[in-house]
């Protein structure tokens, strides 16, 4: 064997070994860290209508009906939305009888600053943690 197909031929191992470790990367990530539920979504945990939330100083049976919105400063999904929480703020609440709570991982004041800068004037804002309410994300 030649110089040179030894060292093709430790090239090609080692081009499949990284090749190997990047495969198992991935699938650890894609299984184990960030599992994918049934329905398709990546961790993320579908909190359907009429689901009892327990939040603190927060009396249910003289709401009414209650939209809560998560939002957190630095989430980029939350900025993007903020033309359809305006439209929330401004068009439906007021029609619907429906009455907005703003859920924020930082402090009130953070969350009230960060709405007032989206333009989503929303007089409710209540600080928890996501975990409180049963979700779990990436803080920003």
């Amino acid at each position: 064997m030649s110089n040179f197909e030894k060292k093709a031929e430790v090239c090609g191992n080692i081009a499949i070994i990284i090749v190997a470790l990047l495969v198992v990367g991935v699938l650890v990530n894609r299984f184990i860290i960030h599992p994918v539920n049934p329905d398709g979504r990546s961790g993320i945990k579908e909190i359907s209508a009429g689901t009892k939330v327990s939040l603190a100083n927060m009396d249910w049976s003289k709401n009414g009906n209650t939209l809560l919105l998560v939002v957190a400063k630095g989430c980029h999904f939350c900025s993007e939305s903020a033309p359809f929480y305006q439209r929330l703020v401004h068009e439906v609440s007021p029609r619907n009888n429906l009455r907005l709570v703003a859920l924020v991982p930082q402090p009130e004041s953070e969350g009230r600053s960060y709405l007032d800068e989206l333009g989503v004037p929303i007089a409710d804002v209540r600080s928890t943690s996501l975990s409180n309410i049963g979700l779990r994300a990436r803080q920003p």
